[in-house]
């Protein structure tokens, strides 16, 4: 949820130019006025030296009271001549219903219907990209490495999903797609949200122009936004996008398609990533081709493509997810709907 009442900001701009910022920064008067506490500068190049040191970076700073709106503003008005952008802090979260938290002790596991999968595979299109990343929570154990950054800095570990959603997302794709090369990177905590700064630096690292560079990007993350901090809800994603698409190829080298969930009722609106736009909102439909009844209606704001594609429904659901205490949850919403979309994009 994006917060003016929050207690940190962010700074999202090329991260040589950041690194002087955070150099400099007890020039600024809007850290003491605000009680900054706190900064820290996250860059690619932390994670792999290969990284340009003008890619994007984010800086994020901790204030002692929820004033973290008011003090991006002020900063952003102090920093007027540099490229960079300050945004309050605000999280994203799952786009779909079905997956839950682990109740802890082993992952939530997914069992799919192979049925439904093979009517799917049936009418689905292929495509002819290899290599998909997935921003998301994790991965299955056992499915190799993932990236995860909802630490101090990038990192590659060891599989692990507790929250469950992308055990279910990914496990849709393998599915559909089993050569596929997906790159699990994870964003979403075990509760399944996320903290901007954490989506921003991800958001780069796929769509930066670098040997780690996807084909597709799969984002089935949504965020709630409210007023009054709606109208710059996504400015710094959308800057993270500019900037990667300026530097490709000098500009001439397309951003990875960006897949995204339209989200699920009883969220209002579409919400970022999928405002993005160069993105494609995927809606979910039944296998008549009728919008499943669970999709948002209301799609303002959004400039990217409209897709459409087999979300599942309660009664005829991918699967089932389970968790550690034996609770099971079934697989629909739109983020299998776009877990589907991704597929057909995919060579098989």
């Amino acid at each position: 949820m994006c917060q003016m009442d929050c207690e940190y900001f962010t700074v999202v701009g090329p991260g040589n130019v950041l690194q002087e910022v955070a150099a400099g920064w007890e020039r600024f008067a809007t850290p003491g006025r605000y009680g900054v506490y706190a900064v820290k500068l996250r860059r690619l190049g932390d994670y792999y030296e290969g990284f340009s040191p003008d890619c994007p970076g984010v800086l994020i700073a901790y204030t002692r009271e929820p004033v973290g709106g008011i003090a991006a503003d002020m900063l952003q008005a102090e920093l007027a001549a540099l490229p960079v952008v300050c945004e309050p802090g605000y999280q994203f979260q799952a786009a779909s219903i079905g997956p839950g938290s682990s109740s802890g002790g082993a992952e939530p596991t997914a069992v799919f219907d192979q049925q439904n999968i093979n009517v799917v595979l049936n009418n689905l299109g292929v495509g002819a990209a290899g290599k998909v990343a997935v921003l998301d929570s994790g991965a299955p154990s056992g499915l190799g490495q993932m990236i995860d950054f909802l630490g101090a800095a990038p990192l590659d570990k060891t599989a692990a999903d507790p929250f469950g959603h992308a055990t279910a997302v990914i496990g849709l794709i393998r599915e559909l797609r089993p050569n596929a090369d997906v790159i699990p990177v994870r964003v979403l905590d075990d509760k399944g949200l996320a903290d901007s700064f954490a989506v921003f630096l991800a958001l780069a690292f796929c769509l930066w122009d670098s040997p780690h560079r996807p084909d597709i990007v799969n984002a089935s993350l949504t965020t709630l936004a409210a007023p009054p901090c709606a109208s710059s809800l996504g400015g710094s994603l959308a800057y993270v996008a500019d900037l990667c698409a300026a530097a490709g190829a000098g500009g001439n080298k397309p951003l990875p398609p960006l897949v995204t969930a339209a989200g699920n009722a009883p969220n209002p609106r579409v919400q970022y990533p999928a405002l993005l736009p160069h993105a494609t909102v995927v809606k979910a439909t039944d296998f008549s081709g009728a919008d499943a009844p669970y999709n948002i209606t209301n799609f303002s704001g959004v400039t990217g493509t409209i897709a459409y594609a087999y979300g599942g429904t309660k009664a005829d659901p991918f699967g089932t997810l389970t968790d550690a205490a034996g609770n099971t949850k079934d697989i629909f919403g739109t983020s299998y709907a776009a877990a589907v979309h991704t597929a057909s994009l995919l060579s098989a």
